[in-house]
């Protein structure tokens, strides 16, 4: 199931409240636990995907954010995956971002 198709049976209120953060990696894998090695990744999230938080991870999780899913299981997923602290781009940052996007497939969608 996609994250678009989630929301859209929750109707449209998934991270509407509380601390949402966005994912910056182009593509980020969720798990359902810290230990990659035990599991699949539940879900592939794209860049810019919002995410609730649900727990900032320290201690013997730190560096992993838990985030909740618009379908109600929750994840975790690496820290350096999200932007935790959203500010406006300067345009060196802006031009930097533009070109993590060279080279991927473009698919309209309209």
């Amino acid at each position: 199931m996609r994250l678009s198709d989630s929301i859209q049976q929750n109707g449209g209120t998934y991270a509407s409240k509380g601390r949402v953060v966005p994912v910056q990696s182009l593509f980020a894998n969720l798990y359902r636990e810290i230990d990659v090695t035990q599991h699949q990744p539940v879900i592939t999230a794209p860049f810019e995907a919002r995410l609730e938080v649900i727990k900032v991870g320290t201690g013997d999780d730190a560096g992993w954010l838990q985030g909740g899913l618009p379908d109600g299981r929750s994840a975790w997923i690496q820290s350096r995956d999200v932007n935790l602290d959203r500010k406006p781009l300067t345009i060196g940052e802006s031009m930097a971002l533009a070109e993590r996007f060279l080279g991927l497939p473009y698919l309209w969608r309209g």
